[in-house]
């Protein structure tokens, strides 16, 4: 399933997505050796968003993940085109008739 021009054409920045593999006992998390390149547009600007737990957070940005198939977890970690490593507030995966469009994550 391929994206509209338009849509990908929005996207001027990659975010790296390295996923968690495991958390110690002490709770710290490990991530994947293999990091994967996504590319996104990222929409700077402060909105109210529902985390995992449904409690009201503030988010400095939203990422748009231009991916039919791209799959990202809370506890994955991103970094963004400037280094900075963000916390994962919020992933909607956003469809359309024939699958997944495209994925939303709010970020602080």
């Amino acid at each position: 399933m391929g994206l509209e021009r338009e849509f990908v054409l929005t996207s001027t920045q990659s975010i790296t997505l390295e996923p968690l593999s495991t958390v110690s006992s002490y709770g710290a998390p490990s991530y994947s050796t293999s990091a994967q390149t996504l590319t996104a547009y990222i929409e700077p600007g402060a909105r109210l968003v529902k985390n995992a737990q449904g409690m009201e957070e503030v988010a400095t940005a939203m990422i748009y993940v231009m991916s039919s198939s791209a799959s990202i977890g809370l506890q994955d970690r991103i970094t963004l085109f400037d280094g900075r490593k963000p916390k994962l507030l919020a992933v909607d995966v956003l469809n359309d008739e024939r699958g997944q469009h495209h994925l939303e994550v709010s970020i602080s």
